[in-house]
């Protein structure tokens, strides 16, 4: 394993339990270019137009160093509209999404926010429980640690995220900005007569009528638990192709299997 970062030359290191390497410069070019990345994809922001070799070129020129830059990216409209392959309209549509981002639900920005710990699944439970992202912010250790599916590990990364100075200096330019904080999700009335009520449920291979996320959410919409491990406790197991480990252990603990045709039937 190399020693030191190829892009920035710091020295790389292995936090315990974990086996990959990290730099350990925060400003490392190739680190910032990634949570930008990370904030416009589809599970995060959702920013069409900044796609991955965009959003470098962009990071190289100077003009988005940041996932804050993106929100004063019309403040560089001619010198993009400079570049090869770029004209008025293809730059207008990039700051026409930009300004949609605006608009997403308080777990859309959560995901691209890149908290430490903290998914998809993580940032949708948070969204729902706290509605705003100030309440977040106030939310004790013991308020977060005490909320189903989010552990001491996820509790203490968010806690100490929302109290780390360059963070809130962020959301306070995000407010600047007109970003959206609040979760826009409605209150679902779930119906408890519905096979997956109160059930833990677990996804297991490849979906290929829709992705994993998608399918959780409508189980979730469901009133299931979706647990990532199968355990006795697992109610039903959700197969698709390809599934591996979890379907082994489903079948010798007795695990209830559905596979996607019935799957597709019973969430009718």
């Amino acid at each position: 394993m190399a020693e030191f970062c190829p892009i920035c030359g710091s020295k790389l290191i292995r936090r315990n339990d974990e086996a990959a390497h990290f730099c350990t410069n925060d400003n490392c070019d190739r680190k910032n270019i990634e949570k930008i990345i990370h904030y416009c994809s589809k599970d995060a922001l959702d920013i069409e137009g900044l796609g991955d070799k965009i959003i470098e070129n962009f990071y190289n020129i100077g003009v988005l160093k940041n996932i804050n830059d993106i929100y004063l990216l019309s403040n560089y409209k001619d010198k993009i509209i400079q570049l090869d392959g770029f004209g008025e309209k293809s730059i207008n549509n990039i700051l026409n999404s930009i300004e949609e981002s605006k608009k997403a639900s308080l777990e859309k920005l959560l995901v691209g926010l890149g908290i430490k710990e903290v998914g998809v699944k993580g940032a949708k439970i948070l969204a729902k429980k706290f509605r705003n992202i100030d309440q977040i912010g106030v939310a004790s250790l013991e308020d977060l640690t005490n909320i189903n599916d989010i552990g001491p590990v996820m509790a203490s990364s968010i806690y100490n995220t929302f109290r780390n100075e360059e963070f809130r200096n962020l959301i306070q330019n995000f407010r600047f900005y007109g970003v959206n904080f609040d979760y826009l999700g409605s209150e679902e009335i779930v119906d408890e007569s519905n096979p997956f009520f109160n059930k833990t449920c677990v996804l297991t291979g490849t979906l290929s009528s829709m992705g994993r996320n998608e399918a959780s959410a409508i189980l979730e919409s469901k009133g299931a638990k979706v647990s990532g491990s199968v355990s006795k406790k697992t109610d039903f197991v959700i197969c698709g192709i390809d599934a591996g480990s979890k379907l082994t252990t489903a079948l010798s603990l007795g695990v209830r299997v559905i596979y996607e045709e019935e799957f597709l039937e019973m969430i009718k």
